[in-house]
C-alpha cells in the first residue's frame, strides 16, 4: 500500500467515524434550544444618553465626544475597556483622539452584574451601564 493509499484510506476511516459520533450525538435527548449567552464577550458601544456615536458629553468644565468604545468581558472575570475620546472646550472637537485603556475585574453577585465598581445590566445582546459621570451607555454583543 503506497503513502497516499494508506491517507486516503485514514481520511475515510475518520469520515467514517465521525459520521458515527454525529448520528450518536444528534441522539440526544438534551434540549437543542441553546442557552441565554452570559456577559463574557465583546461588546461595543452604540449609544449615551440616547445619543448615538460618536456622542459629546457637555460638563461644566469640558466637553467630551467618545468617538468609540469597546468592552471585552473574559470568561476568566477579567475585563478590557478601550475607548476614543476627546476632550475640549467650545464647540470643535480637536481633530486628534485619545485611546484610553481600563483594565478591572467583573462578576456577577445575586444576579447582579458588576463591571469594575459600576453596576451593569445585561438583555440578551444588550448591555447597559449607568454611570454618575457619562450617564447611561449601551453596548450591542460584537
Amino acid at each position: 500500500m503506497t503513502g497516499s493509499q494508506s491517507l486516503q484510506r485514514t481520511v475515510k476511516q475518520l469520515g467514517w467515524l465521525s459520521s458515527c459520533l454525529l448520528v450518536g450525538l444528534g441522539c440526544s435527548t438534551a434540549p437543542t434550544v441553546p442557552s441565554a449567552a452570559g456577559p463574557a464577550g465583546i461588546w461595543q458601544l452604540v449609544g449615551v444618553n440616547g445619543v448615538a456615536i460618536p456622542a459629546v458629553i457637555i460638563s461644566a468644565h469640558y466637553n467630551q465626544q467618545i468617538a468609540s468604545e469597546d468592552i471585552v468581558l473574559r470568561a476568566n472575570h477579567t475585563y478590557a475597556m478601550f475607548t476614543v475620546e476627546r476632550f475640549f472646550t467650545g464647540n470643535i472637537p480637536p481633530a486628534t483622539a485619545d485611546t484610553v485603556y481600563n483594565l478591572g475585574y467583573w462578576n456577577t453577585t445575586n444576579g447582579d452584574l458588576i463591571i469594575g465598581a459600576v453596576g451593569a445590566t445585561q438583555s440578551g445582546d444588550t448591555l447597559s451601564i449607568r454611570s454618575s459621570d457619562r450617564g447611561l451607555s449601551v453596548y450591542a454583543r460584537q
